[in-house]
């Protein structure tokens, strides 16, 4: 408004200076340097307030991005959804930052400045008043039917640029194995594919962009052209004289700067628009609830436990008889779940450990049904491939637990066996870890992983065929690491090696999201049921020889 104010005042500038007396325009050039002082200053405060609302959304960004990571079910972490997330975590939220004040703010600024001097055109010509305001209002208008046009077309572009993101990181991640099979066409022919896509993404966004431009650019010529008729009837009237038919060409250059910052703004607008619905969505994920662990090893009671993913696949239960999983874990003990492939081992696993919500039934501690934030705060897992964080082996454990002292770090490395490991490290504990810097085996990744769930103030302890990749000595360690903790959690391991089931108080043998067989290793085998005939299988596998 300030602006438009100073523009305005170069009609009695411009008419004194070029009248009879000159010295009159001095009181309006005192007038016309003091708006562009103050305008100055309030563009000097308007970059200050939109650096500071910028960097409040990356750190929004930054900020909630993790916590709904944690938050959202496993169903809602696509692939795509986490394409759209690392897009929106580093490209994003430098442009949503900016995005204030590079765009949103010339943006408002150029709509109200037209505004402000369509209305004080007003005395001047009625005419001049009408069409800057009406030419403002068309470019707007044009500016969104542009828009709606070119919406779908950018978001599917965007979608087609995320999943080419995704394809080339995993092409770069398969590399070794892919080289090894010497099948490096297969990965080429899904990131072909995704390029491709990608590409048609882009000219259905040109092809929207095209007529958008066009409108625009018809919006703004007759804008121009009615601003230019407008001001030659006012002089041709008599309402202005030549100084102020010169002034009103300024103008008019004023009001094509302004059209123009609002047609400029269409790609701008459709990316923020996204960015912005994203953050909206990390915003409004709910809080984490940290509950209070128990500080003993509980008495876990499951019964009628079913579990379906958002395609309808069981995980858990029959889907003939509607009837879930019932067990009973003992403090202190060790139960080994075994089965086939996609017989619900890892689901059972995840539901105890609070992180896959189920369809119906109840998981209760000491008797007491708990909530999903129940379990989590009170379980602790470690993972079939453990993946360390960057930096050093102490700072993996202390992530999970800031408040452990050297003696706390001490015990649960003389628990995991990872004393040893250390011992050997030239840097001890302060070795890289991270994944890209790491000089750790996969054996003592894993009692890392052992290591870092201990350090969690937890004692129902989950283990997810943490031993299936590891040579005999590293399962060796792994298995001992379990029998030391054994007293202090209440212990599930999902397995399918026989040196795991032999510290294993119960054995449970899951079948088709079922528990087919409870007992000892001893009793089960003993029956000649599938457990029988499991051991069967793993005694003859590891007699063969290649």
């Amino acid at each position: 408004m300030i602006q438009a104010a100073a523009v305005l005042s170069l009609l009695p500038i411009l008419s004194r200076l070029l009248g009879p007396d000159p010295a009159s325009a001095g009181g309006w050039l005192l007038v016309l340097v003091a708006l562009i002082a103050v305008a100055w200053c309030l563009d000097v405060v308007n970059a200050r307030v939109g650096l500071r609302l910028g960097i409040r959304v990356m750190r929004t960004i930054h900020g909630s991005a993790p916590r709904a990571i944690m938050t959202w079910p496993a169903s809602i972490l696509t692939s795509a959804k986490i394409a759209r997330l690392r897009t929106l975590v580093s490209s994003g939220a430098i442009e949503a930052t900016s995005a204030l004040l590079l765009l949103i703010s010339p943006l408002v600024g150029a709509v109200v400045f037209i505004g402000a001097l369509g209305i004080g055109l007003l005395p001047i010509s009625p005419a001049l008043s009408a069409v800057t305001v009406g030419g403002g209002a068309i470019v707007l208008g044009a500016l969104w039917l542009s828009t709606t046009w070119e919406a779908r077309a950018q978001e599917v572009f965007s979608d087609a640029m995320e999943e080419l993101d995704s394809r080339l990181f995993e092409f770069a991640w398969a590399q070794p194995s892919l080289r090894t099979a010497r099948r490096i066409s297969l990965g080429r022919r899904a990131v072909d594919r995704a390029m491709e896509e990608s590409r048609s993404g882009a000219l259905r966004v040109l092809g929207r962009q095209v007529p958008g431009q066009l409108v625009l650019s018809i919006a703004m010529q007759m804008v121009m052209g009615g601003f230019a008729f407008a001001a030659w009837r006012a002089y041709a009237d008599g309402r202005v004289d030549g100084a102020g038919a010169a002034a009103l060409v300024i103008i008019l250059l004023r009001v094509i700067e302004q059209v123009t910052v609002v047609s400029g703004a269409v790609g701008g607008l459709l990316a923020l628009r996204r960015s912005l619905a994203e953050v909206r969505e990390l915003v409004e994920a709910p809080a984490m609830n940290r509950g209070e662990p128990l500080d003993h090893a509980p008495l876990i009671t499951v019964r009628d436990l079913r579990v379906t993913y958002p395609d309808g696949t069981v995980g858990l239960g029959n889907a003939d008889d509607d009837r879930g999983v019932d067990l009973n874990l003992q403090p202190g003990t060790v139960t080994a779940i075994v089965g086939r492939s996609g017989s619900g081992k890892t689901t059972l696993l995840r539901a105890l450990a609070g992180v896959l919500p189920y369809a119906g039934g109840t998981v209760a501690l000491d008797g007491a049904a708990a909530t999903a934030d129940e379990l989590t705060a009170n379980a602790t897992m470690v993972f079939q491939t453990t993946v360390l964080g960057a930096g050093t082996v102490r700072d993996n454990i202390l992530a999970v637990n800031p408040a452990l002292t050297d003696e706390d770090l001490e015990r649960i490395a003389e628990d995991s066996q990872v004393g040893e490991l250390v011992a050997r490290l030239p840097h001890g504990w302060e070795a890289p870890a991270g994944e890209w810097d790491s000089q750790l085996s996969g054996g003592e990744r894993q009692r890392v992983g052992i290591a870092r769930a201990l350090a969690k103030p937890a004692h129902l302890l989950l283990v997810d065929e943490a031993t299936s990749a590891l040579d005999l000595q590293a399962e060796r360690s792994v298995v001992q690491a379990l029998g030391r903790v054994r007293s202090d959690y209440t212990t599930v391991v999902v397995t399918h090696r026989p040196a795991t089931i032999a510290v294993a108080d119960t054995v449970v043998v899951m079948e088709g999201g079922r528990v087919a067989e409870v007992g000892t290793r001893a009793e089960l085998e003993a029956a000649g049921g599938l457990l029988a005939r499991f051991m069967e299988e793993w005694r003859t596998a590891s007699s063969w020889r290649v």
